[in-house]
Parts: structure tokens; sequence; C-alpha cells
């Protein structure tokens, strides 16, 4: 679109039942905001839906990749007469239609639809994906040329523990919070006391980014624990598996993100998760604390661009 990017949600920024799959760009709290081809293509795939992205088109490009825009008021030019054509032959306002290859082009910078608020869409703006054509995997936008100012590193605001094991056990939180509240500035968190537990626990990190744009909580790109300068754990939010995003709910502290919209990340992987975004650690997050022994944890949150906090 012809204004600049704003974004109010990221990419895999944690979501009731789903990792987001692409970029929410603010249409400054209007519809009708002419949107264009990102690179030459053709459409691929044509949805039109009371729910999810309301109106969609997805085009389809020579290099491997397959771009996404969602909530549009309407399509314009030839892709809405095809459009309309469809939705008279098929006697449906709602209508999921592949196009023959090549039967609908378009050029770089071409406009084939108005920005809405169509479908699910809690607000004026575009949702835009990158994905991988043959997959149909969900990939990060901002590592395909999509820059937005951003200076501000993660924000870490607190950490809990798990008991992994029946013989485990951990330490009432202070003062009967939620969890060890973090304390510091941008980039650097440490906790006031150290937290008490023993036998085999796992941690949780809530976690979260901003842009320099404005104040929307946004999604961190990877979170990495080590333990005594040895690194127990990695996750990497670079793609989503439609087939698996539902697995986000054991990714996340799922009832304290439901009910307290708290983004805890669990930095263990949950038995049967089957998220393909751990690293291959051999600990895979499990930190065993003999009693008596003392541990020294450090946590690493980073964004898609590069900024990161350790606590």
């Amino acid at each position: 679109m012809d204004i600049p990017i704003e974004l109010s949600g990221n990419f895999m920024e944690p979501r009731n039942d789903h990792f987001h799959s692409g970029l929410d760009m603010r249409t400054q709290g209007r519809e009708g905001i002419p949107v264009r081809a990102v690179a030459d293509g053709w459409v691929s795939r044509i949805k039109i839906s009371p729910y999810g992205y309301g109106k969609a088109v997805y085009l389809e490009h020579p290099d491997g990749h397959t771009t996404v825009y969602g909530h549009l008021q309407r399509l314009t030019g030839e892709v809405g007469a095809a459009c309309m054509d469809q939705q008279y032959r098929q006697k449906d306002f709602s209508i999921d239609w592949t196009p023959d290859k090549g039967a609908l082009p378009l050029k770089q910078g071409e406009v084939f639809a108005l920005s809405g608020n169509t479908g699910g869409s809690g607000g004026p703006h575009l949702h835009f994906e990158v994905r991988s054509t043959g997959s149909q995997h969900a990939l990060d936008p901002e590592a395909h040329g999509f820059k937005m100012a951003d200076r501000v590193p993660p924000e870490i605001q607190g950490i809990r523990l798990y008991a992994l094991t029946d013989s485990s056990r951990t330490a009432p939180y202070p003062d009967q919070a939620m969890g060890y509240t973090a304390h510091g500035g941008p980039g650097k968190y440490t906790l006031k006391s150290a937290p008490k537990a023993f036998g085999t626990v796992g941690i949780a990190v809530n976690t979260f980014d901003r842009y320099d744009s404005g104040p929307a909580k946004c999604g961190v790109r990877r979170i990495e624990v080590f333990v005594d300068s040895v690194r127990y754990f990695v996750t990497t939010l670079d793609h989503v598996d439609f087939s698996h995003n539902r697995y986000c709910n054991a990714h996340m502290d799922y009832a304290l993100f439901k009910g307290r919209k708290m983004d805890y990340h669990r930095c263990y992987k949950q038995p049967n998760n089957k998220l393909r975004i751990y690293g291959k650690e051999p600990p895979q997050g499990r930190i065993e604390l003999p009693p008596g022994s003392e541990r020294n944890v450090r946590v690493v949150a980073t964004d898609a661009n590069g900024n990161s906090s350790e606590l």
C-alpha cells in the first residue's frame, strides 16, 4: 500500500489456538486503500468468506513463493470481474476458487484490490503473508524484504518454573504472584531473588516485542536458554505449519495466555507437541536440580530485526 507500514500484529505472534501467520498492517483507521502486488505473478486462489480472512487473494510468484492478502474490502479490475463471474457461476457469495495457472497475471505494483475489514477482522487493516508455495508453510515477511523501523529490544516481564516429574518441586512465587517478576530496562533484566526448586524443572518466559511505530504488543522471533553457559533450549519462530498450528496452545502457558493475556513461552517441549520450531539440544530445556545445588540460568529473547534482551 502507498502508506507507511505500521503493524498491529506481526509474524508468529501468539493468538488463541494459533500463531499469527503474517503481518497485520494498519490502514490509518480507514478502508479503501489500493493494494498492490508485491512482485510479478498470477492469482492462484480467491477465497470469499464471511469468516477468517474475509475477501482474500493469493498470488503465486515464479520464485516459489505465494503472497496472501486478507480482509479486503473488494477486488478490482480483471481480478474483481473474474471473482464476480465465479460467484454468479456458483450462485454463491462464498467461493474458494483456483483459477487456471497464469489466467489472471499481475505485475509488480499493479492494483488488484482495496483494503478493508472483512471476515474475522477487529478493525480496518491488511493481513499479509508470505508462503512457500510447495509446502504452503507461512514464512516471516520481515525475512523477505519487509523492513520496519525497529530499535526496540523485546521486553521480558517474568519467569515461571514447572516441575516436570512427580518427584520435582518448585517453591511458591513471591507475594502470591503468577511468576518471578523481571526487573531492569531495555536489553537487560534480572530477578530480585533466585527461584528455588529441586528435581527436574522447566521454565517459561513472559516476553514480547514492540516496534518503533507504535505500542502494539508483538511476538519475538527466537528464545534461548543457557544453563551454566551451556545452551539447553532454543525455539526459532520462523515458519507456520498450518497442520500443527494449534499446538501453539502447548507451546504457551495456555491458561495464563487465555485467562490473563500473559505471553509465557514454555522453554521446554511438552509431550506430544508436534511443532518443529525447537532446536536439537539434548536437554530440551529440562534442568536438573539436585538438592543443595545452584545453577546459573540466562534467557535471551531476540526479535525479527536482531534486537535482543537477556535475563
